[in-house]
């Protein structure tokens, strides 16, 4: 639950120094949304000016809100940063690259409330992605973050995946350390609603504590706007030609988002958060940009959620299944068959539920096979190579690929099938169904007739 750890100055106390924005033409790296009250916008050597939702934002950007100011920043790799009134933030640094999701965040949180649910970049890994306090700095492990800044004084609690979350990974994790004379001290925090308080400069994070309701009740009104939202609007980008910023960062989050604004409790705002982030994820099963062909295991780790099944013919419909071997003599014999094979990104495995295969030549002419092979998950967590997998069991050898097309990963699948009683003479029986592609459809395969 705790853990208070000395750590050497090294590159941490790099890290929590001032980081200034980079000295080159403006980088555009998301879209404001959710705009209320008075949100002021300072470029680095500009006078501040007021915006609303749908502008670009740039790198090095200041961001500050009034007395009854909030804002919701949506970067390009789907980092969303939340500040509530009175409060400030700057993006001091963010690469990214949209086909592999590699790069780097470095937000600073000035003042006020804040909280941020992790993009992309941050789930691919999460030493690449770093939130700087006054006195402190914030090691990113979990998907969502909230905090308070009042003056010197920073708390940061972690409030973990959303409820309704379902990318399969383990609760949130967060490291909060502050340099403390020539060595930096750091904590860890592994439970939802556990936090830390670093004082002051000079001060080691308190060890990891309960919040008490009632500040996380306050911590969250304040990041609520009073007035309903709207959805961002595209703006046009500086690029002559090119798409809107809100297009560039998505604009099915952006309208997502807004929902948030509706929340009233912890409970409600760790749902909603929630099901930004599958819904952030689900994007990006939908669109990654990749070559099409044979996808291999390393692709379908980049998916973080998701739920999809393959349906290789049902009852009504079934493919064609063929015995060619029956009592030992060869014949020709069209039966049926059909599969269903489940794919889920966020569990990582391919079949499992409800993943059947069933074939039957028995009743139709003088065929005898018959089979209701289960196909037991795989998990493709640590495989390498394409993904290509083998389901066998009761004399079926059964094959699947999955293709991307289109730019989606693992968006059609390749199955094949033969079978083998394993029997000799004229106890041998055998036969066998031709490949056939098939698009995934929504949603795991559900318990039906097909799979009796």
């Amino acid at each position: 639950m705790r853990s208070l750890r000395i750590l050497a100055v090294g590159g941490l106390i790099g890290l929590l120094a001032a980081h200034p924005a980079a000295a080159q033409a403006p980088l555009q790296i998301g879209v404001a949304g959710a705009v209320r009250g008075s949100v002021e916008l300072t470029t680095p050597g500009q006078v501040g000016r007021i915006i609303q939702s749908g502008e670009p934002l740039f790198l090095g950007q200041l961001v500050e809100t009034d007395a009854q100011g909030h804002l919701q920043i949506l970067l390009l790799d789907e980092t969303v940063f939340t500040i509530g009134p009175n409060s400030a933030l700057t993006i001091d640094e963010f690469v990214y690259d949209p086909h592999t999701q590699a790069g780097q965040v470095t937000a600073s949180a000035v003042k006020g409330v804040f909280r941020f649910v992790t993009g992309k970049i941050a789930r691919r890994n999460p030493s690449d992605m770093k939130v700087k306090l006054p006195n402190g700095l914030i090691g990113i492990r979990g998907t969502i973050v909230a905090g308070r800044i009042e003056g010197q004084r920073a708390l940061v609690v972690l409030l973990g995946p959303g409820l309704k979350n379902n990318t399969g990974d383990r609760p949130g994790q967060i490291s909060v350390a502050n340099a403390v004379g020539t060595t930096v001290q750091e904590v860890t925090i592994t439970r939802p609603g556990f936090g830390t308080e670093i004082a002051g400069p000079n001060v080691p994070p308190t060890p990891p504590a309960q919040v008490p309701a009632a500040e996380l009740d306050a911590l969250t009104q304040a990041l609520n706007p009073q007035a309903p939202s709207q959805p961002a609007q595209p703006q046009a980008d500086p690029a002559a030609g090119g798409p809107s910023a809100t297009e560039k960062a998505g604009q099915a989050t952006v309208v997502a988002l807004t929902s948030l604004t509706e929340t009233q409790t912890t409970t409600e705002l760790s749902e909603a958060l929630g099901e930004e982030s599958t819904q952030a994820a689900q994007q990006a099963a939908s669109s990654t940009g990749v070559a099409d062909g044979i996808a291999t295991m390393d692709q379908l780790r980049t998916i973080e959620t998701g739920q999809f099944h393959f349906a290789f013919g049902t009852t009504s419909s079934p493919r064609v299944f063929t015995q060619t071997i029956l009592n030992g003599a060869s014949v020709n014999i069209a039966g049926e068959i059909h599969s269903s094979v489940n794919l889920d990104f966020g569990a990582r495995t391919i079949g499992g539920g409800n993943s059947h295969i069933r074939g039957i030549t028995s009743g139709f002419g003088s065929g005898d096979i018959f089979f209701n092979e289960t196909i037991e998950a795989q998990s493709f967590a640590s495989l390498s190579g394409n993904a290509t997998f083998t389901d066998s069991g009761n004399g079926v050898i059964a094959t699947f690929t999955l293709n991307n097309l289109s730019g989606v990963v693992g968006q059609t699948a390749t199955g094949d099938l033969t079978y083998d009683n394993g029997l000799s003479g004229s106890s041998h029986d055998a036969g066998s169904a031709s490949a056939v592609t098939v698009t995934r459809s929504d949603n795991l395969s559900s318990s039906d007739a097909d799979f009796p």
